[in-house]
């Protein structure tokens, strides 16, 4: 990232940390920014992705913070994308948020494995649940930015998620041992699809590079927990489904 743009995403951000820090104030919430802008590979035709999770937010609210964040994206020339409606993703329930770390937006086979639902771009599709958690679970566990709220639940969330897609990620791969750089592969990309078709982690080398540190830093911290185990061809999954 250049520094010029560097110095313009500092300063968006600051705005958003000013607004969400007094609007939310009194309520426990964390809202964080996420996407290509703070994974490092936003082009002109990009949006600034944001979301909240709080409980205590009435349809009234949700609308107030839509009309802002238009108005924020209009002002700052930034692209406005409402694929995902913003009543759906602006505001998240904290049920919502626990269901995404808990692989709620997977399917699973009779065996009880996971499967990575097809992407189908309908209208109800974009305004479902299941995507939504999808969009979670890859948010909290990519590079993202926290912009006001609970530390907290932020690291809390953030930690379940990196749990969970652990998890999906080996048996996905039917437990066999994997070293950590096979590992950001299958988190990529299964062969056929990849980015936001499959696990929602983009194959652009900022995105590479960060999850290559977080897979780093959370295989030593799974390895010490006992969640892996290290066999002789890397680690295997040592958790409980």
């Amino acid at each position: 990232m250049s520094i010029k743009k560097d110095l313009r995403l500092k300063s968006l951000l600051k705005d958003l940390e000013s607004f969400y820090s007094t609007y939310s104030d009194g309520r426990r919430h964390f809202t964080y920014a996420y996407g290509s802008h703070i994974t490092g590979y936003a082009s002109e035709f990009s949006d600034l992705d944001i979301v909240t999770i709080g409980d205590d937010y009435s349809k009234k609210d949700i609308e107030e913070i839509k009309n802002y964040i238009i108005d924020f994206h209009n002002k700052n020339n930034l692209k406005i994308d409402e694929e995902v409606p913003f009543e759906k993703k602006l505001v998240c329930s904290y049920n919502m948020m626990l269901g995404a770390v808990l692989g709620e937006g997977f399917h699973y086979d009779d065996a009880g494995m996971p499967l990575v639902p097809e992407l189908i771009l309908t209208q109800e599709y974009l305004q479902s649940d299941e995507l939504m958690k999808r969009i979670l679970l890859s948010t909290i566990t990519n590079k993202s930015y926290l912009l006001s709220g609970s530390y907290e639940d932020y690291s809390f969330y953030e930690q379940k998620g990196w749990e969970k897609i652990v998890e999906v990620i080996f048996y996905m791969n039917n437990n066999q041992p994997l070293k950590q750089d096979s590992f950001l592969e299958l988190m990529i990309s299964n062969g056929e699809r990849t980015g936001r078709d499959y696990l929602g982690y983009m194959n652009k080398e900022p995105v590479r590079n960060y999850l290559t540190n977080k897979i780093n830093e959370k295989f030593n911290i799974f390895l010490k927990k006992g969640l892996l185990k290290e066999e002789y061809k890397g680690v295997v999954y040592n958790g409980e489904r």
